[in-house]
C-alpha cells in the first residue's frame, strides 16, 4: 500500500556527516566532475585522483575498486535528487501546490547541480547495456511514481480506479524524465525555466483529462 509517508521518504541513503564520509563525498564530487569531462569509460582512479589531488592508494582506502566508486557516486546523485524533491514538497501546500513543486523539483536540482545532472544523463546510455544502471534508473522512476500516485489519490480519491491512477503516475513520471533527458542530451530550444513551465502545464493538462 502506498501512503502519504512515501512523499518524504528517500530511496537513497546520503552519507552521514562523519569525517571519513566527508572525504568520501570529496572523492565522489571529483568523480562527478570526471564523468562530465571524460564520460564513464574515461573515469579512472587516475582521473579522479588528479581532480581531487589524491593518490590512487588514497582512493582505494575509501573505495575498493572503480565499480564501488561509480555506484557510490550514483547513490549520492540519487540522494541529492530525492532531497531536492523532499524540500520542495515540504515547502508547498495542498495537492496542487505539491504536485507543481514535485514537477519543478528536477529542474531546480538541474540548476543547482549542473555537474550531477550531466553525470545522471550519462546513465541513460549505460542503461542500454548494463542492468545495474537500468536498476538504478528504475529505482529513481519508482520513487517518483509513488509520490505522484499519492498526490493523485488525494485529488481523485475513489473517483478514479487505483490502477488508472498508477498508470497516470507512470505517464507523468515518464513525461517528466523524458523532458529532462531531452534537455541534457540535445541542444535545447528553450531555457530550463521555460521547459519547466511547459512541463508543468503539460502535466496538469494530462491530469485534467481525468476530471
Amino acid at each position: 500500500m502506498i501512503n502519504r509517508t512515501e512523499l518524504t521518504q528517500s530511496a537513497f541513503n546520503p552519507f552521514p556527516p562523519r569525517k571519513r564520509d566527508l572525504k568520501k563525498i570529496e572523492i565522489i564530487e571529483a568523480t562527478i566532475k570526471s564523468i562530465g569531462l571524460h564520460g564513464f569509460d574515461g573515469t579512472t582512479f587516475g582521473c579522479v585522483g588528479a581532480i581531487a589531488n589524491l593518490s590512487t592508494s588514497h582512493l582505494v582506502y575509501y573505495f575498493a575498486n572503480r565499480d564501488e566508486l561509480i555506484f557510490a557516486t550514483m547513490n549520492y546523485v540519487g540522494a541529492s535528487i530525492s532531497q531536492v524533491a523532499i524540500e520542495s514538497l515540504r515547502s508547498a501546500k495542498g495537492w496542487k501546490g505539491q504536485m507543481r513543486a514535485l514537477i519543478k523539483a528536477p529542474f531546480v536540482w538541474m540548476e543547482r547541480y549542473p555537474d550531477r545532472a550531466a553525470a545522471c544523463g550519462m546513465v541513460t546510455h549505460q542503461c542500454t547495456f548494463d542492468k545495474r544502471y537500468k536498476d538504478f534508473n528504475t529505482k529513481i522512476k519508482r520513487v517518483g511514481c509513488k509520490r505522484f500516485y499519492v498526490l493523485l489519490q488525494e485529488r481523485f480519491g475513489s473517483k478514479v480506479p487505483k490502477g488508472e491512477l498508477m498508470h497516470m503516475s507512470r505517464d507523468i513520471q515518464s513525461l517528466l524524465m523524458g523532458h529532462i533527458i531531452d534537455y541534457i542530451t540535445t541542444n535545447p530550444t528553450r531555457s530550463l525555466k521555460a521547459l519547466q513551465d511547459r512541463t508543468v502545464k503539460t502535466i496538469f493538462r494530462l491530469i485534467a483529462t481525468y476530471e
